[in-house]
């Protein structure tokens, strides 16, 4: 899309120009060029203004890895962490791939990966909820952070499966993003 951009903006300069040259000299063409302006700046602000919100809008994860580190690291057993990859990345335990799944699968001590789609379903969707119904009776996962958002459906139900089960309870609630909760 970035460089796409560029050939845009390319293609529309020469536009502008071609469409100014055309215009008869004097005011017309001055009232053409602001015309060509006008236009120009609108899809300049939309821009300007879609990427500072994609560049500047992703949620502050430092409270959720602050409360995740002491319980991830102090302990060896299995985390249930919807999206790791920032936990994972931030925490020490992230070296430790085995001991991490997420709403898309749930991975066994010995690296197999298990409860994920089938190999052909798109790479976002959840994992089999029945899989982690049957993992949350053993208490296989030592620590579950839920965010609600990607794969929301089946966090409720996995949810609704913690608290079912006398082993698990709610340690915090730790706000992410605009209107997303981290349930640790």
């Amino acid at each position: 899309m970035g460089l796409g951009a560029w050939f845009a903006a390319m293609a529309a300069g020469y536009a502008v120009d071609r469409f100014i040259a055309a215009a008869p000299p004097g005011r017309m063409r001055v009232l053409t060029c602001g015309a060509c302006i006008i236009a120009l700046s609108f899809p300049l602000v939309l821009g300007a203004s879609q990427s500072r919100s994609l560049a500047a809008s992703w949620p502050n994860a430092s409270s959720f890895v602050a409360v995740l580190r002491p319980l991830a690291d102090q302990g060896s057993g299995h985390l249930l962490v919807e999206d790791p990859a920032i936990a994972e990345y931030y925490l020490p335990s992230g070296r430790d791939w085995q001991r991490w799944s997420s709403t898309r699968n749930i991975m066994l001590s010995s690296g197999i990966s298990v409860g994920g789609a089938p190999p052909t379903a798109s790479a976002v969707l959840a994992g089999n909820s029945g899989f982690y119904a049957e993992y949350i009776a053993e208490g296989y996962s030592s620590l579950v952070a839920l965010n609600f958002a990607d794969t929301a459906a089946l966090d409720h139900g996995i949810a609704a499966d913690l608290r079912r089960n006398p082993r698990y309870h709610i340690i915090a609630v730790i706000p992410y993003g605009a209107s997303l909760a981290n349930r640790i």
